[in-house]
Formats: structure tokens, sequence, C-alpha cells
């Protein structure tokens, strides 16, 4: 430990050592703020005791928290050296909360730093070693390491330490996804959804890896569920049209292609399937007042604008279309070529030309 400058408060000298700033790393990052579980952890550590009074003091002269700016960022290494050479020992730390330092970990991985948030979730396991989060951030670090093996181990310890880690299932799905293992991935994501039946993207997910195991069945199963516990779902009832004909039962598909013909749509990301049904009908006018009429309360869903391409070609209002065109090859030139398939299905050539899509 060494002293590096002196405070003065009044009458009173104040030194700060190497070691200060260290006090309110744990008390910030361990102990959520809280001086009293972190002096009860210190009790018995006469250096750390008396640091804990000193910061404490300062504080009181400032009246104020000591902001995070003052003391932070702090590497992993430097906690390591800081419990060494203080003597604290992880198993002293009976009051602390991990949430802290798991969200550093985070924030390291976030950069693509991954070595270091795997070191942090290291520090987790050493102070509690049955706690499964860190499991999971650990696993979920491996796996974007490269390391698949290791991660999965990780991963599946985690959940069988604690059941309700949906991030752990969620990742495992992906996992074995990516690694074209389709079933299992499903088996795992249909596990995340009995723990959370709302997280309505992994029923898409699910029917994806089915459809790619060919087994289709299965993922019709799957977006019937999703269909029965969420009727305005128009997105399911689009890709059930799909399935259902693969397998030669058209009626079915027939019945969902009406029930999309006969709603509007209830969410956003449903607007661009209700649009394709209704074109295929036809029913161009009926597009083109529903979205102009969204459009004009809702200017964040402005990518939308794109869609009354088709239903304003159709009606021969080709200067509206180029306008619209215009602004996105200017603006989101990305979305813009993203959605030329859509315009080929829909638009003969000479439209597309008159249009100026080539």
């Amino acid at each position: 430990m060494e002293e590096i400058v002196v405070l003065k408060f009044n009458d009173e000298d104040i030194k700060i050592s190497t070691i200060t700033p260290f006090v309110l790393i744990l008390r910030d990052l361990f102990y959520e703020n809280d001086w009293e579980n972190l002096e009860e952890d210190v009790k018995n550590n006469e250096l750390l005791r008396n640091e804990v009074e000193k910061v404490k003091k300062i504080e009181r002269y400032l009246n104020r928290t000591i902001p995070h700016h003052a003391y932070l960022p702090v590497s992993c290494d430097e906690l390591l050296s800081f419990f060494k050479e203080t003597d604290f020992k992880f198993s002293d730390m009976k009051h602390c909360s991990l949430e802290g330092i798991a969200q550093m970990a985070e924030e390291f991985a976030d950069k693509n730093d991954i070595d270091t948030a795997i070191k942090f979730t290291d520090i987790m396991l050493k102070i509690d070693k049955d706690y499964a989060y860190a499991y999971e951030l650990k696993g979920s670090y491996y796996i974007e390491k490269g390391d698949i093996e290791e991660g999965i181990r990780l991963l599946e310890k985690a959940i069988s330490m604690d059941p309700w880690l949906i991030g752990a299932y969620s990742i495992l799905g992906e996992t074995y996804y990516n690694l074209e293992q389709y079933e299992k991935a499903a088996q795992y994501w249909e596990l995340e959804i009995e723990k959370a039946p709302n997280n309505k993207f992994t029923y898409f997910m699910i029917a994806d890896a089915y459809v790619k195991a060919g087994k289709i069945e299965k993922a019709i199963k799957t977006l019937e569920i999703l269909v029965e516990r969420d009727s305005k779902d128009i997105l399911a009832k689009y890709e059930l049209v799909d399935l259902y004909r693969k397998v030669g039962k058209d009626d079915l598909a027939e019945k969902y292609e009406k029930e999309i013909l006969s709603t509007t749509p209830h969410y956003s990301s449903d607007i661009e399937v209700w649009a394709k049904i209704k074109f295929k009908y036809g029913m161009y006018e009926d597009v083109a007042e529903f979205l102009e009429k969204k459009l004009s309360t809702l200017q964040e869903e402005d990518y939308l604008k794109l869609l009354l391409v088709i239903p304003y070609v159709k009606k021969g209002d080709f200067d509206k279309a180029r306008e619209i065109l215009k602004d996105f090859k200017n603006k989101s030139v990305w979305y813009f070529y993203g959605k030329k398939e859509l315009f080929s299905e829909f638009l003969d050539e000479k439209e597309l030309e008159k249009c100026g899509i080539d």
C-alpha cells in the first residue's frame, strides 16, 4: 500500500492510498452501494475497516456520494491484486451481491473483450461456486470464443442448477442450430417457451428448425400453439399457409389466408406479410388505405412507405411511387434493395421500368 495524496478538510488530513479507491469499487460493484453490508464483511480486516471509515468520512465532508468516474474503470487483474494485497478473501464476502460484477462481465463482452469477461465470471464463481448465472455467462462467452464444447458444458451446468435461466436455453438452441443439429436446437427452444411462453420469436425459431430437420408437422404444431395463444399473430398464420401447402393440406392453407384477408394487422411486424396476401388477391386499395392512415400517425414506421409503391403503381400513380423510391434510395438504400424481390413478385417488367426499378 502506498500513500499517494493527502486531502485537507478543515483541520483534518485524510491520507489517500492506492487501496482507497478499491473500497469504493467494492462498495459499488459487490455491495450495491451499501456500506452496511460491506462493513459487516470487512469487520475482521483492520486495513479495510479503516479504509472504509476513511472513505465514509470523505463523503461526509463532501456531503455527497463519490461518483463512479472518480475510480472506474478497473481491470480484473487489478481487482485480484487488491484482494491479495489486503488479504480480503472471497469467502469473507458473505453479504455481497454479484449483479454488479456480472454487469462488468457483460460490458467487456459487449466490447468484444471476451477473455476479460470470462475472468470476471471466474471472480463471481470464486465468491459463489453455485451461482448459476455465472455459468450461463461463462458458457456463452466460451461459445463466442469458438470453444463450443466447453460453452455447451457450462450452459448445461447452469440450467441443471437453475432451470429458470431462460437465456441459457436460448443460447443452447442457437448453438445447436448453427451446428445444424436442428432437432436438438428445437428441443432447447421448446424448453425455453415452457418457462417463457410469451417469447414469440422463439416459436418461429422452433418451426424453422423443425422444417430444416424435415419435421414439418412438428413445425406446424408449434405455430398452431402460437396462434392459439395469440389469434392476432398474422405472421404465424402466414407461415402456416406455406407449411400446410407443403404437406398438401390446401384447405387449411386457404383457411388461414381467409383469416388474414379478413383482418388488419395488430402488430407492426405483421404488416408486410399481411400486405403480401392482400396483393396476391389484388386488394391493393385496402393496403394503401391502411398504410396511409397508419403512416399519418406513426412517423417511426416510415419504412412502411415502400409497401405503398405497389398499390400506387397498380393505380397508375407512378409519380407517387417514384417519389417514395427516390427517398429510400437516398436515405435507406440497404432497405430499398432488400425489397426489390417483393416488387418483382407483384409488378411486371413494364411497371418496374416505369417506376425506375431495374
